[in-house]
């Protein structure tokens, strides 16, 4: 039997070249990317990884609404909800609200005049969602045995598509209270911390997670926890704010921005919910400037560079 199995096993090998690969195939995506395009994605049965909610295959981009794509003919990731979650096209609306919220958030931070060196930015990327066109079957053998079917992709179904990052996939911090600790990721554990803040407790952006090239982050998936919890699956509420905030410990960055538990932040937190943020008192400054500008309050992180973006509250 041994020797059967061994010879059955050289067969397989040798015939991979003769095997015949169905590949799924969507439509054009519904939303353009940031340069205007729409994009055609092929994907394979090469699973890179998966979360709670969701599985990742590796594909391609094959065709682009508007000739001239620059992503046409790179790898892509495609995204599919397990089995048990719907797939259609609304299951992902609050996932592109979580991720254009993200991008703003970290277009605003990257405005912030920092003493950190090197002073690193951060992209989040924003998905693209496709049809499912053509269900691909996965792998077959002399067009007859399914070797590696393509789990969860079925015609008719949404998923979504993003650039695939070629270099170390670090896990900065999770949705929850853990963090990593090093040097290295302490500029992403401020944004987190920020993001509350900015938004005066309303949105928090964590579980982020990507590559470091050059003096950029590039980020994708992130989850943001929120009062109202309109971001997806992941949004964990109040709740989840709560405990990633009780988990994080504040770095010398998160203290020049004034996010420490002793240090002025820019609102009182509700009676509700706790977090590592108080409350000052106005300086005679602002206090001029509340009314020159006939404002009750008059919130200090206002003044910073960033608000000439789109504001956070307003997003």
């Amino acid at each position: 039997m041994t020797a059967y199995c061994l010879y059955f096993g050289q067969v397989i090998e040798q015939k991979k070249k003769t095997m015949w690969k169905y590949s799924s195939e969507t439509d054009f995506t519904e939303n353009q990317d940031e340069n205007g395009f729409r994009y055609k994605a092929r994907v394979d049965e090469h699973e890179v990884g998966q979360g709670s909610f969701r599985i990742a295959y590796k594909g391609k981009y094959v065709d682009s609404m508007r000739p001239g794509g620059p992503l046409v003919g790179s790898e892509c990731v495609v995204k599919v909800f397990k089995e048990g979650y719907d797939n259609d096209y609304k299951q992902w609306i609050p996932e592109l609200k979580a991720h254009r919220r993200a991008v703003k958030m970290a277009k605003s931070f990257n405005q912030l005049q920092l003493s950190v060196s090197p002073r690193r930015t951060i992209r989040v990327l924003t998905p693209q969602i496709a049809r499912v066109h053509t269900r691909g079957s996965g792998t077959y053998l002399l067009a007859t045995w399914n070797l590696f079917p393509v789990r969860n992709v079925c015609e008719n179904e949404y998923v979504s598509i993003e650039p695939f990052l070629i270099g170390r996939w670090q896990k900065f911090n999770n949705n929850a209270a853990w963090y990593d600790e090093s040097e290295s990721a302490m500029l992403l554990q401020t944004f987190s911390h920020w993001t509350a803040c900015k938004s005066r407790n309303k949105y928090l952006l964590c579980d982020l997670q990507g590559i470091l090239r050059g003096n950029e982050y590039i980020l994708t998936d992130p989850c943001i926890h929120s009062w109202d919890e309109i971001h997806g699956l992941t949004d964990g509420g109040k709740d989840g704010m709560m405990t990633f905030l009780r988990g994080h410990r504040c770095n010398v960055i998160c203290e020049e921005l004034g996010l420490g538990k002793t240090l002025s932040v820019p609102y009182s937190p509700s009676s509700k919910f706790g977090c590592t943020c108080r409350s000052f008192q106005l300086t005679e400054e602002l206090q001029r400037q509340n009314k020159e500008q006939k404002r009750k309050t008059l919130y200090p992180m206002d003044m910073l560079q960033e608000m000439k973006l789109d504001t956070i509250k307003n997003a």
